[in-house]
């Protein structure tokens, strides 16, 4: 067989690593896209694919369907299950920071933000809640949570998106920020209608900064 290079060394060689590691790199991918540990599923990168792969015993087809990178929205399959129960597990790319799990088509009740509940709490203290007016508070403090899932349904811009980009997820913000506030306007008015005067000056300045406080 002739050889580009003959059986002596080269002091230089016309070729570059990067272009053959490329094509190596493509070519493996697949195997990339999920990890497996004895009872879950890693998905660790999206893209159009399916995966058949055994589990707790039992076989796993799953189907996954995107546009991605160019449209967020990631749809994911199962064809097959195994009867024991497994864990599928997400990547968040790191500069996305909100993000949004649904399952059967159902917002997933994943948990609040954790400064929410911390909110939440603030505001149980400065406004002394009595327990009479714990029922109106948590009424409060329930939509409190539901706009904070609300929001972390909102992609944020990435590094690489326009000025037109950008002015879509800021008015997607608006939105549901101005949602958010219609919705907390009732439990608030009848929170509102059990302070005590102290209670309801304190209300105000809170309110006055802002619906946050």
């Amino acid at each position: 067989m002739k050889l580009r290079w003959g059986h002596e060394r080269k002091a230089f060689v016309s070729s570059f690593c990067c272009p053959p590691n490329l094509a190596r790199i493509i070519a493996e991918v697949s195997r990339y896209a999920y990890a497996k540990s004895a009872d879950a599923i890693w998905v660790n990168l999206y893209g159009g694919n399916r995966l058949e792969t055994e589990i707790v015993g039992g076989k796993l087809a799953m189907t996954q369907q995107t546009e991605y990178p160019w449209n967020g929205r990631v749809q994911i399959s199962l064809q097959k299950c195994p009867e024991k129960e497994f864990t599928v597990n997400l990547r968040l790319p790191r500069w996305s920071e909100r993000a949004e799990l649904r399952v059967n088509g159902r917002l997933a009740d994943a948990p609040p933000a954790p400064n929410v509940e911390a909110n939440i709490a603030s505001l149980r203290q400065k406004l002394q809640i009595t327990p009479a007016q714990e029922p109106q508070f948590s009424a409060v403090a329930n939509v409190m949570r539901d706009n904070a899932r609300l929001e972390a349904s909102v992609p944020q811009p990435t590094a690489n998106a326009t000025a037109v980009d950008d002015l879509r997820v800021y008015i997607k913000y608006s939105e549901l920020e101005l949602a958010g506030l219609k919705k907390m306007l009732p439990p608030l008015e009848a929170l509102y209608a059990t302070l005590s005067p102290a209670q309801k000056k304190a209300a105000d300045a809170i309110f006055r900064q802002g619906p946050g406080g």
